[in-house]
């Protein structure tokens, strides 16, 4: 006679929207309802696609989607000077720089394409 494994792989993902993915987990076999499996609400057997270092697979409608995930990425917004926190889902635009600004007192210049420092 065959046996039900007693353990099967599933995807979880996060609870807050975009609900990006989070990890893999190991769901129980029900015993009391052979066939079925006992894992958290927040995940699925369904296989998220590939992401990589600025794409994120994300659980929308009971589907995997990929969004745009530019989290780990540095940039600077050029009216200040201050690091941007992207949030799953913002692409870099044209007020961001990769460009990292000078020290002291400093102010993006668009037909330079830099930072234009401020001798006192």
């Amino acid at each position: 006679m065959k046996t039900q494994p007693q353990v099967k792989l599933c995807y979880r993902w996060d609870t807050k929207p975009p609900h990006p993915f989070l990890c893999t987990e190991w769901a129980q076999s029900d015993q009391r309802n052979p066939g079925q499996w006992l894992m958290a609400p927040d995940c699925t057997f369904d296989l998220p696609p590939m992401g990589n270092e600025y794409r994120i697979p994300c659980r929308q409608d009971s589907t995997w989607v990929i969004l745009p995930d530019f989290r780990s990425a540095r940039f600077w917004w050029k009216a200040d000077g201050s690091p941007v926190a992207f949030v799953i889902g913002q692409t870099p635009d044209e007020t961001m720089t990769p460009i990292p600004p000078p020290v002291f007192r400093s102010m993006w210049d668009d037909d330079l394409g830099g930072w234009m420092q401020f001798i006192l």
